[in-house]
């Protein structure tokens, strides 16, 4: 939700949009460990760690934060607790969205490049939606 918890995400042609996102973050969480196993050899897993303790640490602090939200009538918006690790989230997610259309791409033989507009305009997209559904909310009242 935008703004102080009050504005719902619309989404074109579901009624159900943050099933959609939940679907798509586990996709990239996925990816991103398929990405981790093929390059296994390669990491510096005493940097990884580090990142996966405090991703761990503060998205748990996040979530325990916001868990009145789910049995009671009080809306916590919890994932502003969770800017200090916005960046290596957006990494994982991102490196894991980016493996999937590498398989895709391999997959479906495409051209070598088409994955970037692709990634592109599903950002695009979700932004558009997220600026209509604002919109829509305050032009109503």
């Amino acid at each position: 939700k935008f703004g102080w918890g009050q504005v719902p995400l619309i989404l074109p042609f579901t009624s159900r949009p943050y099933f959609l996102l939940a679907m798509l973050t586990l996709a990239g969480l996925g990816g991103a460990g398929m990405a981790l196993w093929r390059r296994r050899f390669a990491l510096p897993w005493n940097v990884l760690l580090f990142l996966g303790i405090a991703l761990a640490g503060i998205w748990g602090q996040a979530i325990l934060r916001g868990i009145e939200s789910l049995t009671g009538t009080i809306f916590i918006p919890t994932a502003r607790y969770a800017y200090p690790v916005i960046i290596p989230s957006m990494l994982v997610l991102n490196v894991g969205w980016l493996e999937i259309t590498c398989y895709l791409e391999r997959w479906a033989r495409l051209a070598p490049g088409a994955k970037f507009p692709v990634h592109f305009l599903l950002f695009l997209g979700l932004d558009i939606a997220a600026l209509l559904s604002i919109v829509h909310f305050y032009s109503i009242r």
